[in-house]
């Protein structure tokens, strides 16, 4: 095995999560005693909880130094910057709440890091739980159409500001010098007021590949498991809404003319609406039926094809909404500057 290449913190960031956190801490412990890091500390950071999340936390036991810090509900950059700020390790895995990496992950990183050290910045492969989760099947669907550059051929690959857009990215399970982080959540920016809203990972990521490229490789992955109810997929949708927002609606990304053709479109989708009433909804139902023939065409797999045709209109409603409740947080604190 190769010989660590420093110490490393592991950041979990939790909220409400008491029936999935205990799992996501057990699989980064088993992914920490195969790889090279022996010296290793795990931080939570419990954003105000309300559930049993501090019950699983305390019964616990790892094997490994793990530090729960408690706090009041101030969103997930807050937990985490907070987590983030007490790491003492050369190295930091931020891990999300809701994610299980795989168990030879971080054994991949450390002969990496023994291959070729200035690839030191990881984005991890993210696969999503569909067993027992099936609105997974939509976000599953949704993801690959979004980066079928790479989802059509997951390989080892690495980007930088030009293919930044094209290339997944999140700080779902994410590895970097710890140094190299702090000064990435220093220069960060939001166009809202409220850091619970904003986008946390996008600004952060993009301002890492201004500095040194992120590499992506199938071998350092994880195992997401999305939101099971209509409910909580619909207040998810929303928040991904505002947060698409806030880190994409700035000239010179992939999105920004679109979100824009949104914001254009919207008024004249509600007049059709609004005057006729059956024919718009006939349109929004083959437009649904020709998303899913477009995914099929690109490569989805129909079972997730058939999911995105009907959850689509809901996903279309919450996250549009979310995007409007972006623009006008956006607009909110423009005038309170």
């Amino acid at each position: 095995m190769s010989e660590a290449p420093g110490s490393l913190s592991v950041v979990v960031p939790v909220y409400n999560e008491g029936s999935l956190i205990g799992e996501t801490l057990k699989t980064v412990t088993a992914a920490l005693d195969m790889s090279c890091w022996d010296t290793s500390e795990i931080i939570v950071v419990d954003d105000g909880s309300t559930d049993g999340t501090a019950d699983a936390l305390d019964s616990l036991a790892l094997g490994r130094p793990l530090r729960v810090v408690r706090q009041e509900n101030l969103g997930r950059f807050a937990a985490r910057k907070a987590g983030i700020d007490l790491a003492t390790g050369d190295f930091l895995l931020l891990l999300d709440s809701r994610v299980h990496i795989s168990g030879h992950a971080l054994l991949f990183l450390c002969e990496s890091l023994a291959d070729d050290s200035e690839a030191v910045i990881w984005n991890a492969h993210v696969d999503i739980e569909v067993k027992g989760y099936p609105l997974g099947r939509f976000w599953r669907a949704i993801t690959f159409m979004a980066w079928r550059k790479y989802f059509r051929n997951p390989r080892r690959a690495s980007f930088g500001l030009e293919e930044f857009d094209y290339f997944p990215k999140g700080t779902t399970c994410f590895f970097a010098p710890t140094d190299l982080l702090r000064q990435a959540y220093a220069n960060f920016k939001t166009s809202f007021s409220d850091t619970r809203h904003a986008n946390d990972d996008a600004p952060l990521i993009r301002w890492l590949a201004a500095r040194k490229r992120i590499h992506i490789a199938p071998e350092f992955s994880c195992l997401y498991f999305p939101r099971d109810s209509l409910r909580k997929f619909w207040g998810h949708s929303l928040h991904r809404g505002k947060v698409f927002v806030d880190g994409y609606f700035k000239p010179g990304t992939r999105y920004f003319p679109f979100i824009w053709l949104f914001y254009l479109l919207t008024p004249l989708g509600f007049v059709l609406l609004l005057t006729f009433p059956a024919w718009t909804l006939i349109g929004m139902l083959m437009f649904c039926m020709l998303a899913a023939l477009i995914s099929l065409a690109l490569g989805v797999r129909p079972g997730d094809a058939g999911l995105l045709a009907i959850v689509l209109p809901v996903f279309i409603a919450a996250y549009g909404a979310g995007m409007w409740m972006g623009l006008w947080m956006m607009i909110h604190a423009r005038f309170r500057r």
